[in-house]
């Protein structure tokens, strides 16, 4: 038994090599966000640093812009990217906004958008504004309100893949908004998400209408229920990374593949944040090749 034990170890760890060997270069660049520095100002006319978008390549970035976020009404800003979560295409934001006053001067404080910023992006960004409750985008598409009582501290939860949009205050209760599904600027329809789900074309300016349709919007959205398929992700109905149950001495030489298939998946999305994939992929192949050895000591024992 021994010997086989042996042969399993040596085979897993072949494997590891052979999988590094074949995926890891020799030199590994580290990839930098592309940016340009001090070129645009926000409405402060206040200089920052902002997304080249004509030099990007195969990168995404989900950027949420207001009159709130760090640089107001700046979709194209490196301070105005969202941040990646635990959670499958769920990206989130958090600032702070005040309390509410319906004012020409006041009102958007509370009001932001969101943007993906790809190398199709012309222009500041704008084009490429969330049509709430789909994965498509248009010109100056749907913009959000928090009409709140008091100053309040949210996170912004967006699910790029389906376009719900949940907000959470710091001691994660949901935070309630309105949203102008289609329309910019002061050519506003203000709806609550359940009022959005059972809304039709009719109650919003045909020019905007025709303007989400060209862009893919065909139908309006369920978005109440895209919104609670979201609240339940959060709460961990379903995470980014299901868990995987082991049966003791069961475990095999297919976990090292799936462990080495992970790996691979890490680095690939670790070049875009610098991170050390080459090390951590062969730490992870390493691990998978004890796990078979001590699986095969359990099985003798």
């Amino acid at each position: 038994m021994r010997k086989s034990i042996k042969a399993v170890s040596a085979l897993a760890c072949a494997f590891a090599v052979a999988v590094t060997s074949a995926i890891v270069p020799a030199t590994t660049a580290k990839a930098e966000m592309v940016t340009t520095m001090e070129t645009l100002t926000d409405d402060n006319h206040t200089s920052y640093a902002a997304i080249d978008q004509y030099s990007i390549t195969d990168e995404v970035y989900y950027t949420l812009a207001g009159g709130s976020t760090k640089v107001q009404w700046a979709p194209l800003a490196v301070d105005n990217i969202m941040t990646s979560t635990d959670y499958a295409d769920v990206y989130s934001s958090t600032f702070t906004v005040p309390a509410f006053k319906d004012t020409d001067e006041d009102r958007a404080k509370n009001e932001f958008k969101m943007c993906t910023i790809n190398n199709t992006v012309y222009g500041d960004g704008w084009d490429h504004s969330l049509i709430a409750g789909t994965a498509f985008y248009g010109d100056n598409m749907s913009r959000f309100r928090i009409p709140c009582e008091n100053e309040t501290t949210v996170t912004v939860y967006w699910d790029t893949k389906t376009g719900a949009v949940v907000v959470k205050d710091a001691d994660g209760n949901t935070v309630d908004y309105v949203v102008s599904l289609v329309g910019y600027d002061n050519e506003l329809v203000w709806k609550t998400p359940e009022e959005v789900s059972k809304a039709s074309w009719s109650d919003y300016a045909a020019d905007k209408v025709g303007i989400a349709q060209g862009a893919g919007c065909t139908d309006i959205p369920d978005l109440a229920k895209l919104n609670a398929d979201l609240e339940n992700k959060l709460s961990g109905g379903a995470t980014q990374t299901p868990e995987t149950t082991t049966q003791g001495s069961e475990t095999t030489a297919a976990q090292a593949t799936t462990a080495a298939t992970q790996a691979t998946t890490a680095a690939n999305a670790s070049t875009k944040t610098g991170d050390a994939a080459p090390i951590a992929m062969v730490v992870t192949l390493c691990a998978a090749a004890v796990v078979v050895v001590v699986a095969a000591k359990k099985k003798e024992a």
